[in-house]
């Protein structure tokens, strides 16, 4: 499996984050995230069901449209799309 997440910047995905799996078990997966967007904060579960992108510490510059691409060996292509709202007081936006 190989998933690849984007997120809608100045009308415009912007490639952020990539986990890849094949011939690799989950733990041992490939992980590869844009630093000037998540700066580390982001990781990929996908030993859950669904299968998630976490993101820790979410600031309110993360709010926005993001679409996830995933590749499977053996199953068809999947795109999700997804808004986030991040709500709360006092929320850095950088």
């Amino acid at each position: 499996m190989q998933a690849r997440y984007n997120k809608l910047t100045t009308n415009v995905f912007v490639y952020i984050f990539r986990y890849d799996t094949r011939g690799q078990t989950h733990a041992e997966a490939r992980h590869w995230s844009e630093e000037k967007v998540l700066g580390g904060r982001a990781f990929f579960r996908g030993d859950l069901r669904p299968a998630r992108l976490v993101i820790d510490n979410v600031k309110g510059s993360d709010a926005g449209e993001y679409r996830c691409r995933a590749d499977f060996y053996r199953a068809p292509t999947t795109i999700s799309h997804m808004k986030l709202d991040v709500i709360g007081k006092n929320l850095p936006y950088t």
